[in-house]
């Protein structure tokens, strides 16, 4: 119940600050004079702003904190046991982990951390404040308004930017076009669609900012409440971004200034930041320490550092700004300098430059600063990367305003130089930005600054006359135009547009009827379990190439409750197959939408259609008495990312497929000697493979022997991949020929002469240069190294054949020997070209007794040394070859 009233708290919080925002007395209120300028503009913010970002995606960083958030919603706790991890065996566990032992946390999804495997206790990984605020919005309407809680927070952020410009610049466009040239830097634009914890945190700094710049300007104990309101927004910062301290240290030398300056109303602000780190030690102790800060914190944990020390370094300065207040120091030094203007200035200006020195050479020389947590946490601003997303044009209008808000002459002049003492240094630490993804550091301080440069650039042009306003005017819009060239597709793209939608609709069945999922996806699962409460575990088929002890586990929970529901749910093609799970096709949904395609140290500008197609299966438990029903033949592996029924393959990649054979066309028969197969005893079969490239009919090909022709069937493999088997009598002549006729063009890639489990080539004749090429296209294949095998059903208790459609790598040998085995037995081996895709049959004999059978492709050179394959399908028939 605690989470769910500092939740609530916090948005309270909010609401009065931004009251308190949008009436703060002075220049740029959006009520006085110009209402119809403040719609036009808000207006533009939510178009810009509320088409949020869906990224969901389980082990991202914006999954993780909507994902928790949407959990903490209906159920409003941060800790919590995993309902179906709870009821596997402790060793089974580790199974359905996302990040194993290898992995400096472990972590179900990378979404949170697994506080303890034993008990299956769940908890945040990342700071919990994110979580703390999305759980509300949550609450009220689900993950789909949760998505919408930092699109909000951005236009908070422009609002409290506003009423900064407006208290610093001289200017009665100033908080108009602080506004707008913060909102509509591309930036801004996409970062502030995603879940990102960084605005929430700029907006408390800028915020406070305002607020104690606000109280500063008026006489001691007359702002009591801006000061109270400022502080508790800087001193929460830091819960939401680690950056925020950046910000905070600088604040902290600003306060000690205005208490030297006897400000005494000002020593509340270092009790409430002192409240304030108290409940950063306290959430990095007992909720998450995502960077590492325990073991640095801990030995300060003193009664010397916690109590005395601060209490001290507080009594010092008043002691002093009492001192001072009375013997009159600051104007007796004021007078010392030309003119008592110029003081404070020079004060701040070597505030600034200290603060940042130090802050910048934290990281650049180790030798002089050799306090760990400095070198370690402190890093210079990748400049060039920060040209590179911003573009150089605008750093540079940046960089004059920057000039112009500190060096001209106005009123508060110390006040402008204490904002930039507390965003300047902040701005020159973020770090390496080598992704777009990184630069969502550069929200806290260095965008709303460059925001305000910007403003201050364009406030060089006064507003005096019609023509300086139309002067205004069009330094406004250049400014727009050099924010938005090349970069537009940041505000038009919505990434993953209409993905939490798409994930509701596929859990809502599964949640009506009560049931668990298991999904093959650990990205999708995540969402799938903590957003929409579908108890699920899931596989990771990127680190997983066996799932045997994982649905053994599995089979386990589906056996303590055989009554509740099971499903199975799965982006991958391949039919699933266990020999102990059956797995009965539900539905189908698709999914398609957009991702921004990252660069590094560059701006991204492509986007790239990002999709899915989700496949529902009910789960039961197999009857392992029970025949295999028909219906599952043909049955058909293709081997794409999924690797259920599928072990120990290797990674998947995409090939060019060339298909060879002869072709056949109308009016030119292919004909074949069978002279060397008349001593086979008994009925044959001739399987012919052939590659229909403009989509003919499956009726197209016609076999015959001799004078009269053969009845023929046909079987769909895959794509344009067609199977003809053609029954030969008991008892034929060996001297005619074996004549395939068809009706339109086709390519004939393999003939096996069929005889019992005797598998012959009726193409060995043929040189592989006589052979015809064909593209068919791009393919997704998997590695089959030696050992890799596949689960797959037994077609009855009868001879079944497996057709495999594979290619060697033409880098280790010009042919290889392969062969299909099962645990009854090898089959015949064929030998093979390299370099070229077909088909291939071998006939497979199941097992005695039971409906399932592991079949493993395994090639050799001529020498006898093992190698991989790659493969693309398999597709077993029974002894009919169709169904």
């Amino acid at each position: 119940m605690w989470l769910r009233l500092a939740g609530i708290g916090f948005w309270l919080l909010t609401i009065v600050v931004v009251l308190r925002l949008v009436y703060l007395p002075g220049r740029g209120r959006p009520t006085k004079g110009r209402p119809v300028m403040w719609l036009v503009l808000l207006a533009l913010a939510c178009a810009i702003l509320f088409r949020p970002h869906e990224n969901i995606l389980g082990g991202h960083d914006a999954a993780a904190y909507l994902n928790l958030g949407a959990r903490a919603g209906y159920a409003p706790t941060l800790g919590f046991t995993d309902e179906l991890m709870g009821q596997l065996p402790a060793q089974a566990r580790a199974d359905f982990l996302y990040y194993g032992h290898t992995r400096p946390y472990l972590s179900k999804y990378a979404c949170g951390s697994v506080k303890d495997l034993a008990q299956a206790r769940h908890g945040p990984w990342f700071q919990v404040a994110p979580t703390l605020v999305l759980s509300i919005a949550s609450w009220l309407g689900g993950p789909s308004l949760a998505l919408y809680v930092i699109p909000l927070f951005a236009l908070f952020v422009a609002l409290a930017l506003r009423a900064l410009a407006a208290s610093l610049i001289d200017h009665p466009w100033a908080g108009p076009l602080a506004f707008l040239f913060y909102l509509s830097q591309p930036l801004v634009a996409w970062h502030g669609r995603c879940v990102r914890p960084e605005v929430i945190a700029s907006f408390l700094i800028v915020a406070g900012g305002v607020l104690l710049l606000h109280a500063g300007r008026r006489a001691r104990w007359r702002r009591t409440p801006d000061l109270l309101l400022g502080a508790i927004c800087l001193s929460l910062a830091p819960c939401f971004h680690i950056t925020a301290w950046m910000v905070l240290l600088p604040v902290a030398f600003l306060v000690g200034c205005a208490l030297l300056a006897g400000r005494d109303d000002f020593l509340l602000y270092p009790i409430i930041q002192y409240a304030g780190l108290a409940l950063f030690v306290w959430q990095t102790f007992t909720l998450a320490d995502p960077y590492s800060l325990t073991r640095l914190i801990r030995p300060c944990l003193t009664p010397l550092y916690t109590v005395l020390l601060p209490i001290a370094a507080v009594g010092v300065l008043f002691a002093l700004g009492l001192w001072a207040k009375r013997t009159a120091i600051w104007p007796r030094m004021a007078a010392r300098v030309k003119g008592p203007r110029l003081f404070p200035p020079l004060l701040a200006g070597a505030i600034l430059v200290a603060t940042t020195v130090c802050m910048v050479w934290a990281r650049a020389s180790r030798p002089v600063i050799s306090v760990e947590p400095a070198t370690r946490y402190l890093y210079r601003t990748d400049l060039l990367a920060v040209a590179n997303m911003v573009s150089t044009p605008t750093l540079l209008l940046g960089l004059v305003g920057l000039l112009a808000l500190a060096l001209k002459r106005k009123r508060y002049p110390l006040y402008s130089w204490a904002v930039l003492i507390a965003l300047v240094p902040a701005s020159l630490t973020i770090g390496n930005l080598y992704d777009f993804f990184m630069t969502r550091y550069m929200l806290v301080a260095l965008l709303p600054l460059l925001a305000l440069s910007l403003t201050a650039c364009v406030a060089l042009v006064p507003a005096r006359s019609h023509l300086t306003r139309a002067l205004l005017l069009a330094a406004s819009v250049l400014v727009l135009a050099v924010n938005l060239h090349g970069r537009t597709h940041l505000i038009t793209r919505t990434e993953y547009k209409g993905l939490t939608h798409y994930l509701a609709q596929v859990t809502r069945p599964i949640k009506a009827d009560g049931g668990i999922m298991l999904a093959e996806y650990p990205q999708l699962a995540a969402p799938m379990d903590l957003a929409f409460a579908v108890p699920t575990l899931a596989l990771h088929n990127e680190r997983d190439r066996d799932y045997q002890r994982a649905l053994a586990g599995w089979r386990l929970i589906m056996q303590r409750a055989p009554s509740r529901a099971a499903y199975f749910v799965t982006p991958f093609e391949n039919p699933p197959y266990d020999e102990h799970i059956r797995f009965d096709y539900v539905d189908a949904s698709d999914y398609m939408g957009y991702r921004l395609l990252d660069n590094y140290w560059e701006l991204p500008y492509k986007t790239a259609p990002w999709g899915c197609r989700l496949t529902r299966y009910r789960m039961t438990l197999r009857d392992e008495s029970a025949a295999p029903s028909p219906s599952d033949f043909p049955y058909t592996v293709t081997f794409d990312a999924g690797n259920m029924g599928a072990s120990n393959f290797g990674q998947v990649e995409e090939f060019e497929m060339t298909a060879t054979g002869r072709w056949v066309t109308p009016g030119h028969d292919l004909d074949m000697p069978l002279a060397t197969t008349a001593a086979l005893p008994g009925p044959a079969v001739v399987w012919v493979i052939a590659l229909h490239p403009k989509g003919v009919s499956s009726s197209a090909l016609t076999v015959r022997l001799g004078s009269g022709s053969v009845p023929t069937r046909a079987t769909r493999l895959r794509g344009a991949w067609w199977l003809y088997r053609a029954e030969l009598p008991g008892e034929w002549d060996a001297t005619p020929a074996l004549a395939l006729q068809t009706a339109a063009p086709l390519l004939v890639s393999t003939v096996r002469l069929v005889n019992g489990r005797q598998v012959q080539s009726l193409f060995d004749g043929w040189a592989l240069t006589e052979r015809d090429q064909e593209s068919a296209g791009e393919v997704r294949t998997r590695w089959a190294p030696p050992g890799a095998t596949v689960r797959l059903p037994a077609a009855g208790r009868d001879e079944c054949y497996a057709c495999v459609l594979l290619a060697g790598p033409e880098e280790l040998a010009d042919e290889l020997m392969v062969r299909v085995t099962t645990p009854q037995g090898a089959g015949t081996p064929h030998r093979i070209a390299t370099g070229i895709w077909f088909w291939d049959v071998w006939a497979v004999t199941p097992p005695p007794r039971g409906n399932s059978m592991q079949l493993e492709v395994e090639a050799e050179t001529l020498d006898g040394a093992k190698t991989p394959l790659i493969l693309e399908s398999i597709v077993v028939l029974n002894d009919s070859g169709a169904t």
